[in-house]
């Protein structure tokens, strides 16, 4: 079916070019999603340019396969910490500004 909208396979596309195709074709004004995803300590929604990379203080075998992200608001507060994670040491620098209350865009 999605030959009949582009010349091209959807999975080739950006979501944001599927998006516009859709809307070109179908006369609808959808938009693109957003990169959402659960914080790994309290769980709420968060989107990757407001979390930092996290890794299990104690991992279990193969854990490591997936990325874990904390959230701004639980690196501020330290509840991460509750929930076996430890920030990424590339994160450093940004997690210090944040406990350090110079950055608090997640509100």
């Amino acid at each position: 079916w999605e030959e009949q909208f582009c010349d091209e396979p959807f999975g080739n596309l950006t979501g944001r070019e599927r998006v516009l195709r859709l809307n070109e074709k179908l006369g609808l004004k959808l938009s693109p999603a957003e990169f959402v995803f659960a914080c790994d300590s309290c769980h709420q929604p968060t989107e990757q340019q407001y979390s930092v990379l996290a890794y299990e203080s104690n991992p279990l075998p193969h854990s490591f396969i997936q990325r874990r992200h904390i959230c701004w608001k639980c690196v501020e507060t330290g509840e991460f910490v509750k929930s076996g994670l430890a920030t990424d040491d590339g994160e450093r620098f940004v997690v210090e500004m944040i406990q350090n209350g110079e950055i608090r865009d997640w509100m």
